[in-house]
């Protein structure tokens, strides 16, 4: 299972995005991946899974089948997340 956070640098989610992949991380030992919008990887994953809002959380299995999604700036607990790892 993979995390990915879709978002954008520089607004005002920014920081709680940072400090939810650094928290992430260290209480799960799983890694966050951050994915700016403003890559083609960004664009792309958001149009493949339909993301409207932003920040986004994507939980996926290895080969990238969606598991969960959560979308806006109120970003999900980190144990909402962990559950759908393990």
């Amino acid at each position: 299972m993979k995390v990915k956070v879709l978002y954008r640098d520089n607004t005002d989610y920014t920081r709680s995005v940072l400090t939810f992949q650094q928290e992430f991380e260290r209480r799960t030992g799983d890694s966050v991946e951050l994915v700016s919008l403003d890559t083609v990887e960004g664009s792309e994953t958001a149009k493949i899974y339909d993301i409207t809002s932003y920040p986004a959380v994507l939980v996926t299995t290895d080969s990238g089948e969606l598991q969960q999604v959560w979308q806006g700036e109120q970003l999900p607990l980190i144990n909402d997340v962990r559950g759908y790892l393990h």
